[in-house]
């Protein structure tokens, strides 16, 4: 396995670039994958769960997984049922 490494000058950099309606846009986007991300590894959930809970196709599940994609207040409804029907 090879070691990433962190640009932290690119990242700082594109911090700064941001006004402030982006960077809350990125707040609530980055929650979303580091959510989604958390439930599907915490619950040992597979694709075709995340595909059904959500109603995405398979061709999907990475972008939708990483963060490549336009999560909307439909995909957080969808993520806070699915997290109510895992308590269960």
């Amino acid at each position: 396995m090879t070691q990433e490494k962190l640009n932290t000058k690119k990242v700082r950099g594109y911090m700064k670039s941001l006004n402030e309606l982006e960077f809350i846009y990125l707040e609530h986007h980055v929650w979303m994958r580091r959510r989604l991300m958390n439930v599907y590894r915490e619950n040992s959930l597979t694709k075709e769960d995340i595909c059904q809970a959500f109603g995405i196709k398979p061709s999907q599940f990475t972008r939708f997984m990483a963060g490549d994609f336009n999560y909307t207040m439909t995909t957080m409804a969808h993520l806070n049922l699915l997290i109510e029907k895992l308590k269960q």
